[in-house]
């Protein structure tokens, strides 16, 4: 391209190397998006092998009964028919007690939390048989007494300590397929009756329990340091987090058991580099038009004369940050990941405007542009309430100044001084030249 090639011309050439990086910046997020698939399957498959989330639902008896009753048959005769049935008595008071430790497992570079521990139950159930009911028959020695939780769940088969008696457990199906769980048959008492029992347990991702009793406790202890308690329907009544873990106190002192009110906590990473990524990837086009501002004004004012090409290259240095991040954030600390990226990518820029305009100065003036750049980036990603306001103000002052700046560029008259600097340039070159022929004379 020619030197005195048009302001205009020029103009759309570099937007036009924007729109090129701009979708190579897309190309990145979709890159992004299908390296935070591979981890959330990596989680995945760790967590089903864990036994997934763990969930402990109702905790309750059942006494068998029958009804017997007359019917009318076809021809009017009354017969007699006979149905049976359970009558379910939920806990009065249940308290829980766990106390988890966690593991990281790893599938190929990505890892993810699973929890193994023991989950004491103690439960206890003011049972009232009906009695003189007309036709109903109740079976207190046939009572069966179920804690619903998945198989998967548990790692070895518990006993249940029904009345001070050491009972046999068995994993069965209560009402249907979606309620197995843990049960036992015992002679149930007319009044107070107690449930005891401790599970060894396993999981991944979140811990769970049903309120299922008038009052219920849950105590937890956890080498855990970031649980998530937002999620349930209950916040603890009293926490502490530390850096050795958490405890939590759970106290609900009403009725719900409806079978839709948790409470528990969720296992939560809270370096969750994907999220910071994409928050990244969308600033992209920032690192896109802030460089190409500053090569635009170097040409205005420093009569530098870039080549779209130099545009080009320069923005996709600018734009290979994001896949460098994206790469190193994977196998190291994120902060350790930036700062790399940041340096590998403004450097290069910086050395290469340095290079081109054989000016060293400009060179500077770019990297200083680049720590302000990458420094506010930063900063926007680890202050997530303050992103957009920190991106608001930064772009008002990068305007202001971009304005300030130029105000008084003639940019009609802009092409026409640029040739005018440029047949200066010649014949001051011209007049040098024949002064150092006459000298050598």
């Amino acid at each position: 391209m020619k030197r005195n090639f048009g302001i205009f011309g020029k103009l759309c050439f570099i937007g036009f190397v924007i729109l090129l990086l701009l979708i190579a910046n897309l190309c990145i997020s979709n890159k992004l998006n299908d390296r935070e698939n591979a981890k959330d399957y990596a989680a995945n498959q760790i967590s089903r092998a864990a036994g997934s989330k763990f969930k402990l639902n109702k905790v309750y008896i059942d006494i068998p009964y029958t009804h017997t009753y007359k019917i009318r048959n076809t021809e009017g005769i009354l017969i007699d028919c006979t149905e049976q049935g359970v009558k379910t008595f939920l806990a009065t008071s249940i308290n829980y007690d766990a106390n988890l430790n966690t593991q990281m497992r790893t599938i190929g570079i990505y890892s993810a939390p699973i929890f193994s521990g023991e989950l004491q139950i103690d439960c206890d159930f003011d049972v009232v048989i009906p009695k003189d009911e007309d036709g109903f028959d109740y079976f207190p020695e046939k009572a069966v007494a179920r804690i619903l939780v998945d198989e998967k769940s548990l790692v070895d088969q518990p006993v249940f300590w029904v009345n001070g008696e050491q009972k046999e457990v068995i994993f069965s199906l209560a009402q249907s397929e979606k309620n197995s769980g843990l049960s036992t048959t015992f002679q149930c008492k007319d009044g107070m009756n107690t449930l005891s029992t401790k599970l060894k347990i396993r999981g991944a991702e979140s811990f769970k329990i049903m309120l299922s009793s008038m009052q219920s406790k849950l105590t937890i202890k956890s080498d855990w340091k970031s649980p998530g308690f937002t999620g349930f329907d209950y916040l603890p009544t009293t926490y502490d987090i530390t850096d050795e873990g958490f405890s939590a106190i759970w106290n609900v002192p009403f009725s719900f058991a409806d079978g839709k009110n948790y409470i528990g906590f969720d296992y939560v990473q809270t370096v969750d580099i994907y999220m910071m990524l994409h928050r990244a990837v969308d600033y992209g086009f920032l690192f896109i038009i802030v460089p190409f501002i500053v090569l635009f004004l170097f040409d205005v004012f420093m009569r530098t004369n870039f080549h779209p090409l130099h545009y080009l290259l320069s923005g996709a240095a600018s734009v290979i940050f994001f896949l460098l991040l994206l790469s190193f954030s994977e196998h190291i600390d994120f902060t350790a990941a930036y700062i790399i990226s940041a340096l590998a990518s403004g450097i290069l820029v910086s050395l290469y405007v340095a290079s081109v305009t054989s000016k060293p100065k400009l060179g500077c003036s770019m990297c200083g542009v680049f720590v302000l750049l990458y420094s506010y980036l930063y900063f926007s990603l680890k202050s997530e309430d303050y992103a957009l306001l920190i991106g608001s103000l930064f772009i008002f002052i990068l305007l202001a100044v971009v304005m300030f700046i130029t105000r008084k560029v003639d940019w009609n008259n802009l092409g026409l001084l640029r040739k005018k600097n440029s047949g200066n340039e010649s014949s001051l070159d011209l007049k040098a030249s024949a002064k150092s022929d006459l000298i050598e004379k």
